[in-house]
């Protein structure tokens, strides 16, 4: 492959990657059917074949089914679970239901709907947005590091062309995929830290409700004495 022609091509592929804007989210709550809609219109570069789906209805409802979000009121859906359902599109080809859940949870139970004074999810996506953004433009130089390790591999020896370039692809598919591995690894054992957090929390209300009950029973047993 000639690389000045191949990294012009993954340049212009990953430019072309849709993004939702901050401030481009709808003003009004939107019904399922909108949701979907405006998904589809605003990610539609970033299918890979045309008959690529980016949102259904079964999935949002399925993401809701798992506590991924709360559920919508009146049918409708806020800003808050478009927030959530974007990043959910860019999580679901990495992580299970499960794991998005694990990781988006803490952030619905203290941000949905305005929960927090200090914060709200829309300043949590804006920041997420703009550090993804960045990510991007830093991108081209691990697709070109990647390209030079695969070139360099079986540049040496006395192959036919289009065996090379294989070899070259393959290599390079390799390369990238063990990147990925190694931050899926990473991302896997930050995970499994939110989920002993998540264990822990869930073990304390527990002990927390049977206290309230075991103190409502005691109490419940005194009544009839002092009553006397």
């Amino acid at each position: 492959m000639e690389k000045e022609k191949f990294l012009k091509e993954v340049e212009e592929r990953i430019d072309m990657l849709d993004f939702i804007k901050p401030g481009m989210f709808p003003k009004i709550d939107l019904y399922m059917d909108q949701v979907t809609t405006f998904m589809d219109s605003h990610m539609k570069n970033s299918k890979r074949n045309e008959e690529d789906k980016i949102l259904t209805k079964t999935m949002i409802n399925n993401y809701a089914k798992n506590d991924l979000f709360p559920s919508p009121e009146k049918k409708k859906y806020t800003n808050d679970h478009m927030y959530i359902l974007t990043l959910v599109y860019y999580l679901k080809s990495l992580l299970s239901i499960n794991d998005t859940r694990i990781l988006l949870k803490p952030m619905t139970d203290r941000y949905f709907g305005g929960k927090s004074e200090d914060l709200s999810m829309e300043e949590i996506y804006n920041s997420i947005y703009r550090m993804c953004r960045q990510q991007h433009k830093n991108s081209s130089e691990t697709f070109e590091y990647a390209f030079d390790l695969s070139t360099e591999a079986f540049d040496s020896l006395e192959l036919p062309k289009d065996e090379k370039e294989y070899l070259q692809v393959l290599s390079y598919i390799c390369v990238l995929g063990f990147d990925a591995y190694l931050k899926k690894t990473v991302i896997e054992m930050l995970l499994d830290r939110l989920k002993v957090q998540e264990e822990i929390e869930e073990k304390r209300q527990q002990e927390a409700k049977k206290e309230a009950k075991k103190a409502k029973d005691s109490g419940a047993k005194k009544a009839p004495e002092g009553q006397q």
